[in-house]
């Protein structure tokens, strides 16, 4: 009768697990958190424009505006406000920074 020690393939496959969650959660998090345009600084909490890599958490009551000619970039949204689209406006989910 065989034997399989499985003990090194569950830590392994543990080890990625978590690094996988790792690098999940330590993407940038640009929060907006007063209503504007997404490429207005003053939207977001750190006066800072969301860049592709970064998660987005668009806070309750906020209304986020994409205007004609802008393009928003990131790895994925959490909204508990509104995104507002205007003249077919995308945004493009990149998860590379």
């Amino acid at each position: 009768m065989k034997t399989y020690q499985i003990l090194p393939y569950t830590c392994l496959a543990l080890s990625l697990l978590f690094l996988g969650l790792y690098v999940f959660f330590s993407r940038p998090i640009a929060r907006a958190t007063s209503s504007g345009d997404w490429n207005d600084p003053n939207t977001w909490e750190d006066r800072r424009i969301p860049r592709a890599g970064d998660f987005v958490i668009i806070e309750s009551g906020v209304v986020v505006a994409l205007r004609s000619g802008q393009v928003a970039k990131c790895a994925g949204v959490e909204n508990h406000g509104t995104v507002e689209c205007y003249s077919s406006r995308t945004i493009n989910f990149d998860r590379k920074p």
